[in-house]
C-alpha cells in the first residue's frame, strides 16, 4: 500500500500523477491476446533498485508482470521500467514473444482511456494499492525557488491483510483477504 504526500508542487506546471488499474490492463491483455497474458503471468522479470535517498537501499525482486494466485486470479500487477533489468530470465525461444507481450501491455497501460491523471496540490495525499494500481507522473518544470517535493511511504501488505482477516473473522464475514 503506497501513500504519496505532495509537500510542494512544481511551480511551472506539469507533474500530473498518472494512475492505471493494472488488473484492468491484465484483463484487457487476456481478452486481446491470451498467449501474451500467459507469457506475462508465467515468466519473471528481474528488478533492481539500488541507491541512497536519505538512507541506503538495495531492493531486488524477481517476479512476473502479472502474478496469479493458485486459483488463477490476478493478485499483483507490477511494472517499473527504471528498475527492470535488461537481462531476461526466459527461454531463448520466448524472448521475442516476451518483448511483444511486454510492448502490448505497456500500450494498454498508456491508452488514455485507461489512464487517470491528477495534479496534486501541496498538502494533498493519495493512498493506493500498489499491487494493483500503477503510478507515474508527467514531466514538470520548476520556475522559481523551491521545486517539486513528494514524500512516499509504504505499508506492508502482510500487515494489512492480517488485520483485515482478523476483522473478518471477528465479525463472521465469509470474505477471505489475502493472496492465497
Amino acid at each position: 500500500i503506497q501513500l504519496l504526500h505532495c509537500i510542494e508542487q512544481a511551480s511551472g506546471g506539469g507533474g500530473e500523477n498518472q494512475f492505471v488499474d493494472g488488473f484492468q490492463v491484465a484483463n484487457m491483455l487476456k481478452k486481446e491476446n491470451p498467449y501474451f497474458y500467459d507469457l506475462m503471468s508465467k515468466h519473471a522479470f528481474i528488478y533492481a533498485d539500488i541507491g541512497n535517498d536519505y538512507v541506503e537501499y538495495n531492493q531486488l525482486s524477481h517476479h512476473p508482470m502479472i502474478t496469479l494466485n493458485k486459483h488463477g486470479k490476478v493478485i499483483r500487477f507490477a511494472h517499473n521500467s527504471q528498475a527492470r533489468s535488461s537481462m531476461l530470465d526466459v527461454p531463448e525461444d520466448k524472448v521475442t514473444d516476451i518483448y511483444r507481450a511486454f510492448h502490448k501491455a505497456v500500450k494498454i497501460m498508456y491508452d488514455p482511456a485507461n489512464l487517470v491523471t491528477y495534479r496534486m496540490n501541496s498538502g494533498e495525499m493519495v493512498v493506493f494499492d500498489n499491487w494493483r494500481v500503477l503510478h507515474g507522473r508527467s514531466a514538470f518544470q520548476v520556475l522559481s525557488k523551491g521545486g517539486r517535493h513528494l514524500e512516499g511511504c509504504f505499508i506492508d501488505w502482510d500487515e494489512a491483510a492480517s488485520r483485515m482477516r482478523a476483522i473478518e473473522e471477528k465479525h463472521g464475514l465469509e470474505e477471505f483477504t489475502g493472496v492465497i
